[in-house]
């Protein structure tokens, strides 16, 4: 009678799971670089004209729109 010998696979981890969050958080860190290199402070953005007039700048006469 023939003998079977079987051997136990050897447990080999799969390591593309790493790769893939790598990447992800470069990705992730790119993006937040991009977002936040150019944040101006609030105070010297001109907010918007939002009450219906206009103030001609050089006369400071009123116009309502």
């Amino acid at each position: 009678m023939a003998e079977i010998h079987v051997e136990p696979k050897k447990h080999t981890s799969n390591s593309s799971w790493l790769w893939i969050v790598l990447v992800l958080l470069i990705a992730a860190a790119v993006v937040y670089y991009l977002v936040t290199r150019n944040n101006t402070p609030e105070e010297s953005i001109t907010p918007a004209n939002t009450t219906g007039y206009f103030v001609w700048p050089s006369t400071g006469s009123t116009v309502f729109l």
